[in-house]
């Protein structure tokens, strides 16, 4: 499932797409935890309210990292911001891939199905 990604700077990581049920059950944990770091956030002060959002920005980045990167806890300290960003963008586009493709299949089926039948063997 893990597919080897040359970077820029000749790093090689293997890398995967997210499965389509762990992309969206991801999105609601984010939602969910923004939704709590909004509530705490009302009895902060402005530096405590900003140390909240950033750690909780740097922890949902990061997931997605340590799900679709092999190895993500020994390569996190050894990335730079450059190579990270790299990868997120690798991630993407293998996901958005694995979503078209499996989109794809069905949509094609109903498009011929509803296509004239040109044999007139309706």
């Amino acid at each position: 499932m893990y597919k080897q990604h040359t970077l820029k700077n000749g790093r090689k990581v293997e890398i995967r797409p997210f499965g389509w049920k762990e992309f969206w059950t991801l999105q609601k944990e984010r939602l969910a935890a923004a939704q709590k770091v909004e509530k705490d956030s009302e009895k902060m002060g402005q530096v405590e309210r900003t140390l909240a959002l950033t750690d909780f920005q740097q922890t949902w980045r990061e997931k997605p990292l340590a799900a679709c990167v092999k190895d993500w806890p020994s390569l996190q300290p050894a990335l730079s911001l450059a190579e990270v960003q790299e990868i997120e963008a690798v991630i993407k586009a293998m996901s958005d891939g694995e979503i078209l493709a499996g989109n794809s299949a069905p949509a094609a089926g109903a498009a011929a199905a509803a296509e004239p039948n040109i044999a007139g063997n309706a």
